[in-house]
């Protein structure tokens, strides 16, 4: 080899050289681009994580509060059936009053109109 022909092989090799590193470098972009949109995901994954949690928590704190309530209501209606079950009691004794003072104004008409 001459080295003339040397001399375009280097240039050719280094153009082709050049060509190559000129690829790996929009190669690199491209990587680049990849990663940040790797972390912008990454980003809104660990939103999406914090906000489950949250929810999460959030959950929690209503189903404790619910069961709460339910005992409450259930406290409250044995509270309420308690007492119509005095009022009935007396309201039972209250009827039973009057029928027996019912009776014995049926029986004290009936001696008047006998002694009539």
């Amino acid at each position: 080899m001459t080295g003339w022909d040397q001399r375009e092989m280097m240039d050719f090799l280094g153009r082709k050289f050049d060509a190559i590193d000129r690829r790996f470098e929009q190669i690199d972009l491209r990587f680049e681009q990849i990663d940040r949109r790797f972390e912008g995901l990454e980003q809104r994954l660990t939103r999406v994580e914090v906000l489950g949690e949250d929810t999460g928590h959030r959950l929690q704190l209503v189903a404790e509060g619910l069961t709460a309530f339910r005992e409450l209501v259930e406290r409250r209606f044995e509270d309420v059936d308690g007492e119509f079950a005095a009022v009935r009691t007396e309201m039972s004794a209250g009827f039973t009053v009057v029928r027996d003072d019912i009776a014995a104004l049926g029986r004290r008409v009936g001696r008047l109109e006998r002694a009539s």
